[in-house]
């Protein structure tokens, strides 16, 4: 049964990732938390998400999920890279749609979404203050838009944590220098 708090740390591929999300009901949750790229940049968000059905012996789901955060990247270092892995730099939003199985202590789930993300100069090869020399990371120099999916497996380990591993495919829909990159997520959810 879902606890009132819930707390999940997650290590991977390209982000670490540290949040804690308060569940409304049986339904509804709301969260906090901040994503990295192994200190290369830093983002604050905060999440929601409600679940759209299930079954009555509660082992089949499908899960709404709504993020939206500030991504900001270290200015000593090569911001443009940083902003390419990560599907831009500045404002972003993420929706995603998590259908999941469940039996005994096991879980299968399958996740896709679509995030789109502002494109500041300083996540622009090239472009300084405005101006930019000819190359472009993205088609689209205000927004780069990332659709991903995934599929996982997930275990209970106790009377209060889950393990989750997870790998999938993000695909950077108008990147000129970067098309698409594997992604993995590894994490415990801790609830009380």
């Amino acid at each position: 049964r879902p606890r009132s708090l819930q707390i999940r740390l997650e290590l991977g591929y390209p982000f670490l990732d540290l949040g804690v999300d308060y569940v409304l009901g049986g339904r509804l949750s709301l969260g906090i938390g901040m994503r990295s790229l192994y200190s290369l940049s830093f983002a604050p968000y905060v999440n929601l998400r409600a679940q759209l059905a299930q079954n009555a012996a509660r082992t089949v789901g499908l899960t709404l999920g709504l993020k939206a955060g500030y991504t900001m990247l270290r200015d000593n270092y090569d911001g443009e890279t940083s902003a390419m892995l990560i599907g831009g730099g500045g404002g972003f939003g993420e929706l995603s749609l998590t259908a999941t199985s469940r039996r005994r202590r096991h879980g299968l789930f399958v996740m896709a979404g679509l995030r789109i993300s502002q494109v500041s100069d300083s996540a622009q090869p090239g472009c300084y203050d405005g101006y930019c020399d000819g190359y472009y990371t993205y088609s689209n120099d205000k927004a780069a838009v990332t659709a991903f999916a995934e599929l996982g497996w997930e275990v209970r380990v106790g009377a209060h944590a889950s393990y989750y591993l997870g790998m999938g495919v993000d695909m950077f829909v108008n990147s000129d220098a970067l098309p698409a990159m594997v992604r993995f997520r590894n994490g415990v959810i801790i609830d009380f």
